[in-house]
């Protein structure tokens, strides 16, 4: 996947894979796609597929939709998501409670279609830690 433009972006969504521009010549991982890596100034960029995973920079609670397409969905957790391999995504929280939500917390994408279009959009959720079981360290 290389080039500019959105489309290998989406085309990874529809798989249920998140994609984002790395820079071939100093490594910088970036999203919103560019012409040029913020970083250093490149134009060598290529499409790589990012883990989902991030943390949580900012978020609010928006109550009102911008269109009727979004009016089901009210109200909803609109965020911006810092991935670990670089870039930011402006996305929605799902599955969690705005109460339940911390600036700093571990996110990971999920893959919903969320309008008419057919379009698949990453979303984010809450990282749950793993949780110990009763089996985990028995000794049998």
């Amino acid at each position: 996947m290389t080039g500019f433009g959105p489309q290998p972006y989406l085309e990874a969504a529809r798989e249920g894979r998140l994609a984002l521009q790395r820079c071939s010549a100093c490594g910088h991982g970036q999203l919103p796609p560019m012409a040029r890596c913020e970083a250093c100034g490149s134009r060598e960029l290529a499409w790589t597929a990012a883990a989902g995973l991030g943390i949580l920079a900012s978020f609010a609670v928006l109550h009102r939709a911008p269109d009727a397409e979004h009016q089901a969905r009210v109200p909803y957790i609109y965020a911006l998501v810092d991935l670990d391999e670089g870039g930011r995504i402006v996305t929605n929280v799902v599955g969690s409670e705005p109460s339940e939500l911390r600036i700093g917390q571990r996110v990971r994408a999920v893959f919903r279609r969320t309008d008419d279009s057919g379009q698949v959009w990453p979303e984010f959720a809450r990282e749950e830690p793993e949780r110990p079981t009763a089996d985990r360290g028995r000794r049998d």
